[in-house]
């Protein structure tokens, strides 16, 4: 039989102090000198872009960089040296954005440069970035203007309302009725398609204060008419946030005959529901005349409501 480890307390201490001298080295050297790849700072300068991939040619980062400065050059190679960078670092991170953004970015700036197979290019490129509702928001605008090309956002963008909404402005902007009409039925088909998906999940009073903002015209009535469906199966018990959308969805409704109005029937009494006119309108609609609830009137008996 051997003699057994060296497990005493004092074997024990050294190894510590070993392992913690032995840290604290390599902590050291990171600060002094941290690793290139996996430092977030890369330089905009070509020729060091180019040293940094070719001392490290799986740096993503490096070479999304490079894609990014690569048409500032002034030399026939450019574009070349673009479509390498953005290949290279898709290969390296197709999953990160990065390449993509930085593909897309450098022909937005040199758009007038780029033959017109590069400029399907970068839109090819840059289409899965626009289904984020930030990045549509930030840059809708800016393709709109400078490629026209509606369709391509309609095709790309997040699949909501707010999209459409937003192709609708920019149609008017520009003169383009006629995709300006499309757009309208398209906005409302995905308007009663989220609205019904939202009610599943939210209360009376959300859906109302969720609904568009007024002014409401006749391409909203089959919405309004399902919110009224909607309230009528359950009712509203509270007075909802939004005061402008009751009064217009209100008004709305009794002025072209809309109903049923009964889910409704909260707001003809609840002080500050909506206008005394209103709630005098809404009241004698559903067959209680013209004066509120005396339970629920404001102030004290003789006001006159």
């Amino acid at each position: 039989m051997g003699e057994s480890p060296d497990v005493t307390a004092l074997g024990s201490r050294v190894f510590l102090v070993v392992v913690a001298v032995a840290m604290s080295s390599a902590a050291a050297v990171f600060l002094i000198d941290p690793p290139e790849i996996g430092n977030a700072k890369t330089q905009p300068d070509m020729r060091l872009l180019a040293a940094r991939i070719a001392r490290h040619p799986t740096d993503w980062a490096a070479a999304s960089a490079l894609t990014e400065v690569a048409l500032d050059a002034r030399n026939d190679t450019r574009v070349l040296l673009w479509h390498a960078a953005y290949d290279h670092a898709t290969r390296l991170a197709p999953e990160r954005k990065d390449p993509a953004n930085a593909f897309a970015r450098a022909g937005f700036f040199h758009w007038s440069e780029l033959s017109e197979q590069d400029q399907r290019n970068v839109m090819a490129a840059y289409a899965g970035l626009l289904r984020d509702p930030a990045v549509f928001a930030r840059m809708a605008r800016p393709i709109f203007e400078l490629t026209g090309d509606l369709s391509f956002l309609q095709r790309n963008g997040p699949p909501a309302a707010d999209t459409v909404a937003s192709l609708i402005t920019f149609a008017v902007s520009s003169g383009r009725f006629a995709d300006y009409r499309a757009l309208r039925g398209e906005l409302q088909r995905k308007r009663l398609e989220e609205f019904k998906a939202r009610t599943a999940t939210k209360t009376p009073e959300e859906l109302v204060d969720g609904f568009p903002n007024p002014p409401y015209h006749s391409d909203a009535e089959p919405l309004i008419k399902a919110l009224l469906n909607e309230l009528h199966l359950h009712p509203l018990d509270d007075i909802p946030n939004r005061r402008d959308v009751v009064e217009a969805i209100a008004d709305y409704a009794l002025r072209h005959g809309l109903g049923p109005l009964d889910g409704l029937e909260v707001i003809s009494r609840k002080p500050g529901a909506a206008s005394a006119e209103t709630q005098i309108r809404l009241a004698r609609a559903l067959g209680r005349g013209s004066a509120p609830d005396p339970a629920e009137r404001p102030g004290v008996a003789g006001d006159v409501w």
